[in-house]
């Protein structure tokens, strides 16, 4: 098909034939064949049944290679149709003879069906795959809004994004492309694609930055990246493996299908109703279906049913969108981690009710499934729990003093923060007073006793107050339950001998009385009781009197005040951790008073902040400073509120303290290594850690492992636990429910130790087959299989023996080199445990070494970049026989990343990312010694940021023909490494600049060009292919002056005067 007239219609569809012939021609390759147009070049069906066959992996029939006549050309298309067929592919408004004839349309429609059901989904059913393919796209990228496959990707902007998804450090700056550069955008990813993914360049970049890019064209690119194998569908893999901490998972299909892996991604983020990890493998659709219902539960909703899921055919592309949208979730609470207690511990009495609060997060926490237990002395008691929306409420009576302990649990799960100990403490309203009689002797003492049985233990003060306000405090003694003393007064007390007479009295509040009741007492005929009742809080004076006069004592002044309405709330009197900014907010709004908080921590206040929010509501701000049970004071009118003080825990888990070194018990991965059948125990010190909670949980390939923690002593935990199964296992560590910055510990148990079996050792490594002279070559030995043998290993040669150095590694494997000094054949001998191992001797053919002289190093890398660059360097070693290239790239502060491609043919490409603006010296060795210019001086600067450049001059400005200066200064001092171009355009086309400057390593460029007739001049200034600011600059030059004052005038709005003054500085200036 020829390219049509420029027409948006023939334009995409000459897109469309140019990426689907490319497709077509890349499967094509394994038979040795191409194409230059579908409608032509599948028109004889010989193509068409090649493609077919290398599409399905098989011969699909007879074919005629050279068809003699439209009839066979017939047949051959219809033998490619009915393989096509037989795969449950229905081609709908193509036939025979429309392939035949060349019907281009029809053709595209034809490939395109091949592409969705081969390369972009698996599906038999007519789903189109676009949803599916956005749905990833959405998830991998979500800083960028995806939404179709054509102005979305235009600019090349996503697949930069792509590309440091799939491979960070692959495109860092992506953020910072233009839209305006499209063309070299898709150009530089779909490069860097090639290079690092083998993703084939099926639309071309100027296509794909086309905005007459048609969809069908832009997802068969894409297609590369999601297809079966593809860097997408790995990715969204070692994701799942990462996040199940969890290597046995190879697939994104059939290890699926027993919906195990799903209802475990939905544990792993908080999801709840899975049954993880107790799950009978064998129900397959039942657990599919539970995962997906749990899924949902979190945001997710599924791509597919059930059945479909649990099907060996499930469609990977569908798998990869839904897994993927899990990606997006963010790790919710697990539902014992949703209740917690809200009630203070701090006045609990014996014998009295106490109130026991708690609060679950919200309605999904089933009240059915929570627990209480509170644990004394005699055992455990249960307590009923009764709701009121989020609120429950117990009520416990203690019957003993002492220490008690509260258990809140959760499906049989103890919820955060329990079990909560609390002291019940002896209740002074429980004790009885007795007398001899209702009156005192004066002079002479009097007993009293106070009855304690009911009251429970504590400490006993008896005070007296005479009628004059003298305090005494009699002593006595402890008699079985009761403490009995002796009082002597020497004060007359009793209103009986006071005569006849009236009481009355004045309760002054706010400079007014408040009404009063005054009753005889019930129990004593000469006492009165005074009764009022206040209408605010404040201050009341009681003034009494007898019969006119006010009574000895009077006034008493009484405070009252309501605390009962204010409230307080937030993390501050919760807990947090070490180091965070923690506040609480107090509404004062229906109390009234004065507010007062103070934060005290180990007996010391902190400094505490205060904001006014509205009135009588504050916000009060501290940090929490070190690991302590913080006592909050809210006081109101100078008096702590009821529930005040609070005491909010907090903890610093980056304090505890792994008391074993594992550095010598870990293998070359960095994976803790677990004795089989043997406990291991590993030993913390928490005691810097706060108030909280350690737990800890071993993952085994099959499951949980029981987990023992205990105390060896005071603010020592031991964590205890035993491997008998082989493979990984994950170590979780946990402070008051959070992980440790070490959790998880990776480790690996190799299983029960086997019997000795010296044929089971396995040698491997090049230094068993093939070495160079004078290079260390390294083989292992084996006998992970073998059992618990003692490795020996020697090397003979014609003109001298090797010795073998031998170092031991884990799980009975040990590395081995040597360094063989000539040319030659020798015999390695391996022995385990003194029986030689099979395949003793090793024939091992040593060759000369390389010779590095001869080793060329090129490539632009070497003049040197800017941070982020990515610099390109080879290295070729056709000429310098056989040997290895290792290279280092280092910086003056760190080693930077440099990626070695090897092509297999004696060149070596370097990638080289520096990331920091000063000289990198890059190492290149062949066979251990320095290639020719090794070490290289690579200078890196800084990145080009066009913004710090500056443009003046008045070759920028507008002016007059005759008497036009052109010159203008580009200054790009700070505006880091890069390359300048200045492109003008005048009145008739491009025009010629000449940029000067005095040395290479000047920051300031002097620009000049020649105007020749008036016009319309649009100057473009480039700092490493970006515009600057301002640029492009537009230039008006005019025949006269008055045209140029009539420009200003109209256009601009600008001051004649100020403008000549201006034009004459910038001349002056230059």
């Amino acid at each position: 098909m020829e390219q049509g007239g420029g027409n948006e219609i023939d334009q995409w569809i000459w897109i469309q034939e140019k990426t689907f012939t490319n497709w077509v021609n890349e499967q094509l390759k394994v038979s040795g064949r191409s194409v230059k147009s579908i409608s032509t070049d599948l028109c004889d069906g010989v193509n068409l049944v090649a493609l077919v066959e290398a599409l399905q992996f098989r011969k699909i029939g007879k074919v005629y290679p050279k068809p003699s006549g439209k009839i066979q050309m017939l047949q051959n298309v219809a033998l490619a149709f009915k393989a096509l067929a037989d795969d449950n592919i229905k081609l709908v408004n193509i036939g025979n003879e429309d392939v035949v004839n060349g019907n281009a349309k029809l053709t595209l429609g034809l490939i395109w069906s091949l592409v969705q059901r081969y390369q972009i989904s698996s599906r038999k059913d007519n789903r189109l795959p676009k949803k599916l393919m956005i749905s990833w796209f959405r998830t991998v990228l979500p800083d960028l809004d995806i939404t179709n496959f054509t102005t979305d990707w235009n600019d090349g902007i996503a697949l930069h994004a792509l590309l440091e998804h799939l491979k960070p450090g692959m495109s860092p700056n992506w953020k910072k492309l233009h839209s305006k550069d499209r063309a070299e955008n898709c150009r530089t990813a779909m490069n860097l694609f090639k290079d690092h993914f083998n993703i084939p360049i099926v639309v071309h970049p100027k296509d794909f930055a086309n905005d007459k890019l048609d969809e069908l064209s832009a997802m068969t690119y894409l297609s590369y990246l999601v297809k079966a194998g593809s860097p997408g569908y790995y990715d969204t893999l070692n994701w799942v493996c990462k996040q199940l901490r969890n290597t046995n998972i190879t697939n994104l299909t059939t290890d699926w299908n027993d919906g195990y892996y799903l209802c475990a991604i939905v544990h792993s983020l908080g999801g709840e109703g899975t049954g993880y990890p107790n799950i009978d493998r064998n129900r397959k659709v039942e657990n599919c279906q539970r995962g997906m219902d749990a899924g949902q539960k979190l945001g997710v909703e599924p791509l597919l049913s059930a059945s479909e899921m649990a099907d060996p055919n499930v469609d990977h592309l569908t798998m990869m969108a839904y897994i993927s949208k899990f990606r997006a979730v963010l790790p919710r609470k697990n539902k014992n981690e949703k209740i917690e207690v809200i009630s203070d511990f701090d006045m609990v009495k014996v014998g009295t009710e106490f109130q026991i609060r708690i609060q679950r997060e919200d309605n999904y926490v089933d009240i059915k499934l929570i627990g209480m237990e509170v644990q004394d002395k005699m055992g455990k008691h249960k307590c009923a729990l009764t709701w009121a929306d989020r609120i429950g409420q117990a009520i416990f009576i203690p019957k003993i003093t002492g220490e008690h302990k509260l258990f809140v649990t959760y499906d049989g799960v103890t919820i955060k923060d329990c079990p909560i100990e609390f002291i019940v403490k002896a209740d002074s309203g429980r004790a009885t007073f007795e007398m001899e009689s209702d009156s005192l002797r004066i002079g002479k003492p009097n007993e009293i006793s106070v009855d304690l049985s009911e009251a429970g233990k504590g400490e006993l003060i008896i005070e007296t107050i005479s009628p004059i306000g003298n305090l005494h405090y009699p002593s006595g003694e402890q008699q079985g339950l009761k403490y009995v003393a002796e009082i002597q007064p020497n004060e007359v007390a009793n209103t009986s001998m006071a005569g006849e007479g009236q009481i009355t009295a004045i309760v002054a509040h706010n400079d007014s009385s408040i009404p009063v009741n005054i009753e005889q007492s019930d129990e004593d005929e000469n006492t009165c009781e005074i009764t009022f009742v206040p209408d605010e809080a404040g201050t009341f004076t009681v003034h009494a009197f007898f019969n006119g006069d006010e009574v000895p004592g009077s006034p008493k002044s009484m405070s009252v005040t309501d605390p009962g309405l204010i409230k307080v709330s937030g993390d501050g009197i919760v807990g947090g951790t070490k180091g965070t900014e923690l506040k609480f907010t107090v509404d004062a709004e229906n109390a009234g008073g004065v507010i007062d908080v103070d934060v005290i921590v180990e007996g010391k206040p902190i400094n505490v902040m205060k904001h006014i929010i509205a009135s009588n509501r504050y916000e009060y701000r501290y940090r929490a400073i070190s690991a302590g049970t913080y006592m909050v004071h809210v006081k109101w009118n100078g008096k702590d509120i009821p529930e005040s003080p609070y005491r909010p825990k907090i903890t610093d888990r980056s304090k505890i303290i792994p008391l074993d070194d594992l550095t010598d018990r870990k293998d070359e991965n960095g994976y803790f290594v677990l004795d089989c059948d043997k406990e291991t125990a590993l030993r913390f010190d928490i005691s810097q850690a706060g108030p909280g909670n350690f737990t800890a949980e071993v993952l085994a390939p099959k499951g949980r492992l029981p987990v023992a923690i205990r105390k060896s002593k005071e603010d020592i935990i031991l964590v205890g636990f035993t491997a008998r199964q082989e493979g990984n296992h994950y170590i979780h560590l946990f402070w008051s429910d959070v992980p440790l910055d070490m959790s998880p510990i990776l480790a690996y148990c190799p299983g029960p130790v086997l019997p000795v079996d010296y044929t089971k050792v396995l040698v491997t490594g090049q230094g068993c087959a093939t070495a160079r002279a004078m290079v260390k070559a390294e083989f292992m030995i084996d006998g992970r299989k073998a059992g618990p043998g003692i490795p020996r290993a020697q090397m003979y040669g014609v003109k001298a023996n090797v010795d073998i150095e031998m170092k031991a590694l884990k799980y009975d494997r040990y590395m081995c080199n040597y360094t063989a000094p000539t040319p030659g054949g020798y015999l390695l001998y391996v022995f385990w445990s003194e029986e030689t191992v099979p395949g003793t001797p090793f024939k091992v053919s040593v060759l000369p070494k390389g010779r590095s002289n001869k080793v060329l190093v090129t490539g632009s890398g070497l003049k040197g970049g800017y941070v982020g660059q990515e610099l390109c360097v080879n290295v070729d070693s056709r000429e310098a026989g056989n040997g290895e290239v290792t290279a280092d790239f280092n910086g003056k502060r760190e080693t930077a990343r440099c990626d070695k491609i090897d092509h297999k043919n004696g060149i070596v490409s370097l990638r080289l990312y520096p990331t920091e603006a000063n000289t990198h010296t890059l190492f290149i060795k062949y066979d251990g010694e320095d290639v020719p210019g090794s070490p290289f001086k690579i200078s890196v600067g800084e990145p080009p940021d066009p913004r710090k450049v500056r443009c003046y001059g008045p070759g920028i400005e507008d002016g007059v023909i005759q008497n036009y200066e052109s010159r203008f200064i580009v200054e790009t001092f700070g505006a880091g490494a890069g390359q300048l171009a200045v492109r003008i355009r005048g009145p008739k086309g491009a025009f010629a600049v000449d940029m000067q400057r005095d040395s290479q390593t000047d920051r300031v460029i002097v620009c000049r060009y020649d105007p020749l007739e008036a016009g319309k001049y649009i100057i473009g200034v480039k700092w490493s292919g970006v515009h600057v600011p301002w640029s492009p600059f537009q230039v008006n030059i005019f025949e006269t002056r008055e045209e140029l004052h009539r420009h200003w005038k109209m256009e601009k709005g600008i001051n004649i005067s100020a403008r000549e003054q201006s034009e004459f500085l910038w001349k002056d200036e230059i």
